[in-house]
């Protein structure tokens, strides 16, 4: 069991038990119980998931509480209103119809309870944002930086179009090209969604020629109006292929940290999945992030600075999945655009080109 202070704190250790309750008198001021169900686990589930517990009435620090198999655990926290995010277990998606986050009451003298529903994953619930853009007959609203249509002007070996070279699915994808560069260049191809404090990605890619040999801002969440991205996927050879970087990850603050993908293949097709999960932006791990690589789970080694991989709960855990950054952010500060390509750093020599395909934006787990 978690427990809770009246003024926001964590003031207890984490004591899951499969009973709804063990409360433990670890403090004087009054709590009430906040009980989170979770239906449709396997028999013999050994994880039932996490949720966040955000306390929203007054300023508190989220709460990550992990969910045993059997489904069921409970919380101690002052009566007040929480928002209550749940995350599903791997081999699991939250059924359709299930509200996710949660608002609740929690009374004194009644606690509260807040119910989640999932399913056995078989395929995937279909993304809830943007469903698999594959740029058929237009650019299925990818805009540029200043949310202009699509496509912006090129400028010497960048640009970006839509192309029949190659294409995932259907006879489309969007080509974005490159080449050496003096000084800082770009492609816009950017998608907004509206503000979200836990977003999913996946896209399908495909390489011709190289990838870049400087820094290259690859697959970055921006905040709404462009006002600055949080994190985002690097890919270049000479930071050993896909890397992760959060300005929240301070001192790690672009500093590319590994993901244990290397360099892509080229010439064949890739899928990259990302959660990207602020909702505890203001907690001692802060922001966390996730990565799925043609389907399977990727998770890097020795991270520098605060951050590390660790499971659901915020326990180190070398076998992840989370990345968690490791300190708390400046800001809640939601992804609110997807933005792919958004900067070639100056000193590149190399030239390429990314083709683009099935692109989706959801608010839960995607799937290859």
């Amino acid at each position: 069991m978690i427990r809770l202070t009246a003024r926001g704190g964590l003031i207890a250790m984490a004591l899951l038990v499969p009973a709804w309750d063990a409360c433990l008198p670890f403090e004087s001021g009054p709590t009430e119980t906040l009980r989170i169900n979770v239906a449709g686990l396997s028999q013999g589930a050994t994880a039932g998931g996490s949720v966040t517990v955000t306390r929203i009435d007054v300023a508190a620090t989220p709460l990550v509480v992990p969910i045993p198999g059997s489904g069921r655990d409970s919380v101690s926290v002052p009566a007040g209103t929480y928002r209550v995010s749940y995350s599903a277990p791997a081999g699991y998606i939250r059924a359709p119809g299930t509200v996710n986050p949660r608002t609740t009451q929690v009374a004194t003298g009644r606690g509260a309870t807040v119910s989640f529903q999932v399913q056995v994953v078989i395929g995937f619930a279909p993304p809830d944002l943007l469903a698999n853009a594959s740029f058929e007959t237009d650019w299925n609203g990818f805009v540029d930086w200043s949310l202009r249509p699509l496509p912006s002007p090129g400028s010497g070996q960048f640009s970006i179009a839509r192309s029949q070279d190659v294409s995932y699915d259907g006879a489309w994808s969007a080509r974005s090209t490159f080449g050496p560069n003096l000084l800082d260049n770009s492609i816009h191809l950017a998608f907004p969604f509206g503000n979200r404090l836990d977003t999913y990605v996946r896209l399908y890619f495909y390489i011709v020629g190289s990838v870049p040999n400087n820094h290259h801002k690859w697959i970055r969440f921006q905040t709404a109006g462009f006002n600055g991205v949080e994190g985002g996927l690097y890919l270049a050879s000479s930071t050993g292929g896909v890397t992760w970087c959060d300005v929240g990850s301070r001192p790690n603050s672009n500093v590319d940290i590994p993901l244990g993908i290397g360099i892509p293949t080229f010439n064949t097709w890739h899928s990259i999945e990302v959660e990207y999960d602020r909702r505890a932006w203001d907690s001692p791990h802060g922001p966390r992030v996730r990565f799925w690589y043609d389907g399977t789970a990727a998770v890097g080694t020795n991270p520098p600075g605060t951050a590390f991989w660790g499971d659901d709960a915020g326990a180190l855990n070398g076998h992840g999945p989370w990345l968690y950054i490791g300190a708390p952010a400046r800001a809640a500060l939601p992804s609110a655009i997807l933005w792919i390509d958004d900067t070639y750093n100056a000193g590149n020599t190399n030239s390429g080109a990314f083709y683009y395909d099935r692109i989706a934006i959801s608010t839960q787990r995607i799937g290859p």
